[in-house]
């Protein structure tokens, strides 16, 4: 929480946060990385001089912006997240999936890893959101009987501009 709070975060934030980590076993992200994503329509938040400013971007920036935010905030409070791009980068890229957060051995390199990915990707592609939300399901039903002996849950988070911003789509 000391670092939350040295980072501007409330006393309450920070102890909001380390509580929902305590109680989510989880998260997953799902990033929509479709040729849409490359409409201008997006923002991105600079501090020039002091100044928090928006700034011009195209979607797929503000997403990436995002994705590297919650990457690194997940190393920050040991909080196992899971990003799923909606379509695969190809191998020259790295994964489809990656995760921050499952072990604080490797944070450092998952927070390069994930970096790496969400800025070599280029969106391309079509949009097969309910695909990945029915594997996501089922992976999430399979995790039940652990989740329910432990109460704990899985938030899922889908991050595409022509949704509004983030989705709970269960937990």
């Amino acid at each position: 929480m000391s670092i939350l709070v040295e980072q501007g975060f409330s006393l309450g934030l920070a102890k909001a946060l380390a509580e929902n980590t305590q109680s989510f076993d989880q998260r997953i992200w799902i990033v929509d990385n479709s040729g849409s994503m490359q409409i201008g329509d997006g923002h991105r938040v600079k501090d020039i001089d002091g100044k928090i400013t928006l700034l011009p971007a195209t979607r797929w920036e503000e997403i990436q912006d995002t994705v590297i935010y919650h990457s690194q905030m997940a190393a920050v409070l040991n909080s196992h997240t899971r990003f799923r791009l909606l379509n695969d980068p190809g191998q020259t890229v790295g994964r489809q999936e990656f995760s921050v957060g499952r072990s604080s051995a490797t944070v450092e390199n998952d927070i390069r890893k994930a970096r790496q990915i969400i800025t070599r990707t280029k969106p391309d592609g079509v949009t097969p959101l309910t695909a990945h939300i029915w594997d996501i399901q089922q992976e999430i039903r399979q995790m039940f009987p652990k989740l329910q002996s432990t109460g704990q849950r899985v938030r899922t988070m889908s991050k595409n501009r022509c949704r509004s911003g983030q989705v709970s789509l269960f937990d």
